[in-house]
């Protein structure tokens, strides 16, 4: 056989990818690639949200070195429903590989950098027992007006008794509170209708007064009775 022959069956890889988008995908995928690298060896001890970061970022680096080399659709099948309706399945290495390595990480990005310890808890945990009694609102907030009654029962109730100016009655609105940390999770009801419910932050608490902060920064502060 010649050498003429022979080269005619002499394998080479062509890859699938078009021309004119292999310069920019070498350039990505090499940017990637650095970028991970610096990344990786400048933080030592990674937190969570960096951790994910670097999970998402390696995946789609091997995504796109497979597609940047298996080119486009690997996969495809087309059919045709009873109606008369065309259906085409396409599939791409690149994405399989995505989801690949985003579900199952390697081993070594799994075990390295373990996530920082939890924060250790809360001074205020233990804010319960000292809320628990009869407070007096100092100033107006959320059309509660002043000097109204706040009660903290200690099995989680919480009263509030206002006196309208008009009739001279006295009005009560009844509700639950909860405590994790610095924040108190409470609602209030009036008639069985719900009229206030959020989570608002402790952010003073003395045996004379608390300060609570709400998600709309509106201050609320009570003094003991």
């Amino acid at each position: 056989m010649s050498t003429k022959n022979i080269n005619q069956y002499r394998p080479s890889f062509i890859s699938k990818t078009p021309m004119q988008i292999w310069f920019p995908a070498l350039i990505f995928v090499s940017s990637l690639i650095i970028f991970l690298i610096v990344a990786f060896f400048q933080t030592p001890t990674m937190t969570e949200d960096q951790r994910r970061i670097m999970f998402l970022l390696f995946a789609l680096l091997a995504g796109f070195s497979t597609f940047f080399l298996g080119g486009t659709a690997l996969l495809e099948i087309s059919g045709k429903t009873s109606q008369g309706i065309n259906l085409t399945l396409s599939a791409t290495a690149g994405i399989a590989v995505f989801v690949l390595c985003y579900l199952y990480p390697p081993y070594f990005i799994s075990v390295s950098n373990p996530p920082p310890p939890p924060h250790p808890p809360s001074k205020l945990a233990d804010i319960n027992p000292k809320l628990v009694g009869v407070w007096r609102l100092v100033e107006e907030v959320g059309g509660i007006p002043k000097n109204s009654k706040w009660e903290f029962t200690g099995d989680g109730w919480v009263i509030v008794s206002i006196k309208n100016e008009l009739d001279g009655k006295d009005y009560q609105y009844k509700g639950s509170y909860r405590v994790t940390g610095d924040k108190i999770i409470w609602s209030l009801n009036f008639n069985d209708l719900d009229v206030n419910k959020e989570t608002d932050t402790i952010e003073r608490l003395t045996k004379d007064s608390v300060i609570m902060r709400s998600p709309k920064d509106k201050i609320m502060q009570l003094e003991r009775q």
